[in-house]
Parts: structure tokens; sequence; C-alpha cells
């Protein structure tokens, strides 16, 4: 990994120094768990005697990767890990954080099709939900990227049909009927043959 501490820096850094390379490496490793599914890892990483104060912690959980600005919680929505998701919005991951691209959790998670992720996001965005969980963050389907795409827009793109049609029920329940939402629509009624439309 880049920027990895070794032992032998310790000796030209100073504490704080030391203290920041080391808080690097933790983030890195988080991104790392993730990725993999390691919800183990991720809880030991992100827990109350770790962290002990919720605004320290909340940084470290959205640390974003330097060259890509991904954080942890796009590499669990990337890869399908939905438990792990809802443990990093408990510890204060903030599913606005767009990355370099501007995409943010969301965006991924539809992107690759990972519907319990997408699922998990938006549900942590409700009122009650939050309450009951300790949870700061909203997420937000209207968010676009840097190239002017909702996450439903890159479902789309990506014929991600189950969260097509997920998406555009949620954002035409919480808005009424938009354009992005007939346009799935349409979209979704065009892809669906005979045969599937039975099933």
């Amino acid at each position: 990994m880049s920027g990895q501490f070794r032992p032998d820096d310790a000796a030209r850094a100073s504490p704080l120094q030391t203290a920041l390379l080391q808080a690097e490496d933790m983030a890195a490793e988080l991104r790392d768990y993730a990725r993999f599914g390691d919800a183990d890892g991720v809880a030991s990483l992100t827990s109350d005697a770790m962290w002990p104060d919720a605004t320290t912690r909340s940084h470290f959980v959205n640390a974003a990767e330097e060259s890509s600005g991904n954080t942890a919680l796009h590499m669990a929505c990337a890869n399908g890990h939905a438990s792990i998701v809802q443990l990093l919005l408990e510890r204060g991951a903030d599913a606005s954080v767009c990355n370099q691209r501007g995409n943010t959790a969301l965006h991924w998670a539809a992107m690759n099709g990972q519907l319990a992720c997408v699922q998990a996001l938006l549900r942590a965005g409700d009122a009650a939900e939050r309450a009951a969980n300790s949870i700061d963050s909203v997420c937000d389907p209207w968010a676009r990227n840097a190239s002017g795409n909702t996450a439903l827009d890159e479902a789309q793109q990506a014929q991600r049909h189950e969260v097509c049609a997920f998406l555009a029920e949620h954002m035409e329940r919480h808005t009424g009927a938009t354009t992005a939402t007939a346009d799935a629509s349409d979209w979704l009624d065009a892809e669906e043959s005979p045969a599937d439309a039975t099933n």
C-alpha cells in the first residue's frame, strides 16, 4: 500500500506524523475490510473502544483513498456487502461523500447491481431508521455525478433491472412522478419480455 508506515520511519517522524501515518494505514485497512466483506474487521476498527469520540470516528470512517476518493462505504456498496454498509452508516459513514468522479456510494451500488446495498442506503435515510440507529447521514437518490448521472441513470446504463425498478419506485414514492422515474418505468417496460411478464 502506498504511504504504508514502516517501523524505521518512527525514528524520523514526530509523534503527530507517526499518528497520522498509522491512521492512514488503518483507514486503508478499513477500506480493504469493507471491500472484501470482513465484517469483524470493520467492527473492530470502528468500535467504541477504538474511537470513544464519535466525531473523530466519523472522520476515520469517511477517510478516502487519495487517488480515487473512494471510502469504505463505496467499497462495501460496490461489492454487495449490505451488512457492512449498515454497520458503517451506524459508525458514522456519510452516504453523501463523492469520489473523484462524483459518485456517491449509492451510484456505486446501483451501477454494480447491488440491490441490498441500495436498499440499506435508502432505508438509512428514513427519519425513524436514523433515530433508531444513530445515523446522521442521508442518502440522496437525486445526487448527480461528474457525468451528470443519478444512481438511477447509472443503473439504467448498466441494465440493472431490479435496481432500476426499486429506485424508480422509491423516487416516485418520495416526490411523485418525475421525468427520471417515468423514463425508468418506460425503459423497464421496454426491456420486459412477454415471458418475463408472467414470472
